[in-house]
């Protein structure tokens, strides 16, 4: 997880990044932990010991609740990395398969495919794992990366030197995601049996 934490960070210093680029990446990568959160929907047994379809209900409601603060999100992205109002829902896809962002998204998808097979799968936290949970969960994402364009962005835009803010904000988002990956890891410890 740390490997792409630290990826726009190396994107701003040896790449010339701007904010927009980075922010794209949070952006992506919150869609990435949205979809290992469907996979997880898919597998969670409630403490029942067994596979249950509880969380299938779930699974259009999480897609379009969690899909419009996406989207929206994405919207302020575009518009504060300089890339204009989006022509629709599904342009910031279109900015995140760009040439730029492919290496980056990608490493989203390995880190967090990583992390959903060692943590969610191996270690089993699918066993006691409630369809609450996975609603609630992937929405503390949702409100970093809400802090970093409100405080990153619009910092950025007055210094009119975007690196050190840049490397603040990178470093800022790393200790918040170590620390909810943490605190969500050690409960699901504490949870799953023997």
């Amino acid at each position: 997880m740390l490997e792409s934490a630290i990826l726009p960070l190396g994107g701003a210093i040896f790449a010339g990044w701007d904010v927009g680029s980075i922010l794209m990446v949070y952006w992506a990568e919150n869609v990435v932990v949205g979809a290992y959160n469907l996979l997880k929907f898919c597998m969670a047994q409630s403490g029942t010991g067994k596979w249950n379809a509880t969380g299938l209900p779930l699974i259009p409601f999480f897609i379009v609740h969690y899909g419009i603060f996406c989207t929206v999100h994405g919207a302020f992205v575009m518009m504060l990395g300089n890339r204009g109002f989006p022509n629709g829902p599904f342009a910031v896809l279109g900015e995140v398969g760009s040439k730029e962002m492919i290496l980056p998204v990608l490493g989203l998808v390995i880190s967090h495919g990583v992390s959903f097979v060692q943590n969610y799968v191996i270690r089993g936290e699918y066993k006691t794992t409630t369809p609450g949970q996975l609603m609630a969960k992937p929405y503390g994402r949702i409100i970093v990366l809400h802090v970093v364009i409100l405080f990153g962005g619009f910092v950025t835009m007055l210094l009119k030197s975007a690196l050190p803010v840049l490397a603040l904000l990178v470093i800022i988002k790393i200790a918040i995601d170590l620390a909810m990956h943490t605190a969500s890891h050690r409960r699901d410890d504490d949870a799953v049996p023997s």
